[in-house]
C-alpha cells in the first residue's frame, strides 16, 4: 500500500490524487475494523500525513532493512513468499527483492539504461538467470505495460476471468470429491 502511494508508477498503478484519497480511507477504515487506534494508524484524513509516515517507514525501516539484510529479514521475505505463491506463480525472491530495492529508490537497483549511474554498482548482477527473467517479466508489466489503458483492461479482463475459472473448477473438483 505505501508502495502505491510513494510511487504509483513503479509498481503499474496509475492513479489520481482523489484514487490515493481513496486508497487511503479504504486503509484508515480497514485498520479501524480491525482494531487500531487512530494514532498508530499510518493512514490518516489528511494525504499530506499519511505521504509523510509512509515516507518515514520506508526511510527509517525498510530501506535499511534491504540494504542490511539479515538473516531474520531473509527468513521474512522467504515466508512471504512463500504464502503468496499461490496468487502469482512469478514470484521469485532474488527479483523481489531487487524490485523492493528498486521502488524504495536505493542505489545500484537501476534496471533501465536511462536509470543506471555510471561506475554504480548494480546488483542486478547478482541475480541468477531465472531470477532475470521474473524480473524483467515484473517490470516490463508494472512499468511499462500496465501504464497502457487498453493493456490495462485486458491485463484485468484476463484476470477477472482467471479467477472466476478457478472458482468454478474448485467448486467442480470439491463435488467430485464429495467434500
Amino acid at each position: 500500500m505505501g508502495y502505491v502511494i510513494l510511487n504509483p508508477e513503479k509498481v503499474g498503478s496509475k492513479t489520481s490524487p482523489q484514487d490515493l484519497e481513496a486508497l487511503c480511507h479504504f486503509w484508515r477504515v480497514l485498520g479501524f475494523l480491525l482494531g487500531l487506534e487512530d494514532r498508530f494508524n499510518v493512514c490518516t484524513p489528511n494525504m499530506e500525513e499519511t505521504i509523510a509516515r509512509i515516507d518515514q517507514i520506508q526511510r527509517k525501516h525498510l530501506k535499511s532493512a534491504l540494504t542490511n539484510r539479515d538473516d531474520k529479514f531473509e527468513r521474512a521475505a522467504e515466508a512471504l513468499l512463500a504464502g503468496l505463491w499461490c496468487f502469482n506463480l512469478l514470484l521469485d525472491h532474488g527479483a523481489l527483492m531487487f524490485a523492493a530495492g528498486r521502488v524504495a529508490g536505493l542505489p545500484g537497483y537501476g534496471y533501465w539504461s536511462a536509470e543506471k549511474l555510471a561506475g554504480e554498482e548494480s546488483h542486478y548482477r547478482q541475480l541468477g538467470w531465472k531470477s532475470r527473467g521474473v524480473l524483467f517479466v515484473i517490470l516490463s508489466i508494472h512499468e511499462v505495460m500496465l501504464q497502457k489503458d487498453w493493456f490495462r483492461n485486458i491485463f484485468n479482463w484476463i484476470l477477472l476471468t482467471l479467477g472466476q475459472f478457478v472458482i468454478v473448477v474448485s467448486n467442480v473438483v470439491l463435488k467430485i470429491l464429495k467434500v
